[in-house]
């Protein structure tokens, strides 16, 4: 197998990717970049979401959902919503980093 360059999109920390078998989407992070990256395999087409804090990982729940750590807890990610599932605590300038 050969390694190729499919996107020229670049991160500041890229990390945390996730394949959807089901949607056929790459899933990942730009962590200081705020960014909550989207790519399409069948179409190569990348899409990039500003986030409002650090996403440390992302993880696909049983269902198909997109949910991710970040500074403030653990969130759902749907269209452009950005929905808290966990209850409230403070990290105090912390994120969660790896996980899944």
């Amino acid at each position: 197998m050969k390694a190729e360059i499919i996107t020229d999109a670049l991160c500041i920390i890229g990390e945390g990717p996730v394949y959807d078998e089901v949607n056929k989407k790459l899933y990942m992070t730009d962590i200081n970049g705020k960014r909550f990256r989207t790519i399409d395999w069948a179409t190569l087409k990348v899409e990039d979401r500003v986030m409002p804090e650090q996403v440390g990982f992302i993880f696909l729940g049983d269902k198909g959902q997109v949910y991710c750590g970040a500074e403030t807890g653990i969130y759902e990610i749907t269209g452009d919503m950005f929905k808290k599932i966990n209850n409230p605590f403070n990290l105090k300038g912390l994120r969660f980093n790896d996980g899944k």
